[in-house]
């Protein structure tokens, strides 16, 4: 079960790249390079305050699952009287910007704000993903065994996924 879960409703904002500029005093200023980061990152941490509440922050491990939901292209649908009938061409997955990554990043930085954790380091496991569908974002905490002796046995939990290549097949 979650520790937390909320959803943050609205176009994700990458938190990408920063642009460093010297001021008319000499000085070198660092900002983000999107002016929609800000409050993006702000409604994330107002969610993730909210859901959370005033619980101690979370000080072990933890897995954040992530999914980012974008709008369909209008080129997906067909036009006229089929406008709102999906092309059998339309793509199953965004793989368009932005990054994953980058998104993944805004709301990190945005969960610690909150208090949810005390650092995004804590984040061990991450699981993220892109779908279509309405503008927003799904959020869930899950706090993970702090000792390697509370891992429950993989052969007790198929619910624990562990990748790993030991087992893995050589590409034909």
């Amino acid at each position: 079960m979650p520790a937390v879960e909320f959803v943050v409703f609205g176009e994700a904002v990458p938190q990408g790249s920063k642009r460093a500029f010297r001021a008319p005093n000499g000085r070198m200023i660092v900002a983000d390079s999107s002016t929609k980061l800000r409050p993006w990152r702000q409604e994330v941490r107002a969610m993730a305050a909210e859901a959370w509440g005033d619980r101690a922050p979370i000080t072990g491990p933890v897995l954040l699952a992530l999914t980012f939901f974008r709008a369909r292209p209008k080129v997906h649908y067909g036009s006229g009287a089929r406008a709102d009938t999906l092309r059998p061409s339309a793509a199953a997955f965004p793989t368009s910007k932005p990054d994953l990554d980058k998104l993944a990043r805004s709301c990190c930085d945005s969960i610690t704000d909150a208090g949810v954790w005390r650092d995004d380091s804590q984040v061990a496991d991450l699981v993220a993903a892109k779908r279509f569908g309405a503008p927003c974002v799904t959020v869930a905490v899950f706090e993970l065994p702090t000792l390697e002796a509370e891992l429950p046995a993989l052969d007790d939990d198929p619910g624990w996924i562990v990748l790993g290549l030991d087992d893995a097949e050589p590409a034909a």
